[in-house]
């Protein structure tokens, strides 16, 4: 019996460009870019989320007057390094039945080549309730 051979036919295409690998390094480069202009402003978010946490349980634990509280949301501030500045009406604070919450909303604008100025909002809304110490955040349901 004879044996068979195979042969694996090859081309090389080092280094051509096609229309695929140009599309691909478009996308890559708009992926970048994407994620350098909203990231920043998604992780100051996740922050806020937390300064605003961190105020509510200590007005929850320090019964005090709403100037301690807002002293101890600045200073959570600046512990987190949250790097905007808050006008003093885009955070609200207020008791209502038993329960103690925090409002918080901004917004960004970012420039995007080709599509123009895009803005981003923000809104987180948690509260305590007093009586049970449960923490809630609904922002989500607003």
């Amino acid at each position: 019996m004879g044996s068979i051979r195979l042969e694996a036919v090859t081309t090389s295409r080092r280094g051509e460009i096609n229309l695929v690998k140009i599309v691909m390094a478009l996308g890559f480069g708009a992926g970048v870019y994407w994620v350098y202009a909203f990231l920043p402003n998604q992780w100051t978010a996740l922050k806020m989320g937390e300064v605003t946490q961190v105020t509510l349980l200590y007005w929850r634990d320090h019964p005090a007057s709403e100037a301690k509280v807002h002293d101890k949301y600045n200073r959570e501030l600046d512990i987190r390094e949250v790097d905007i500045s808050f006008e003093p009406d885009w955070c609200q604070l207020y008791d209502y039945s038993d329960e103690l919450h925090m409002e918080c909303w901004w917004d960004y604008t970012v420039d995007v080549p080709l599509l123009g100025p895009k803005v981003q909002e923000f809104y987180i809304h948690k509260y305590v309730d007093s009586r049970t110490g449960e923490i809630y955040d609904i922002s989500e349901e607003s």
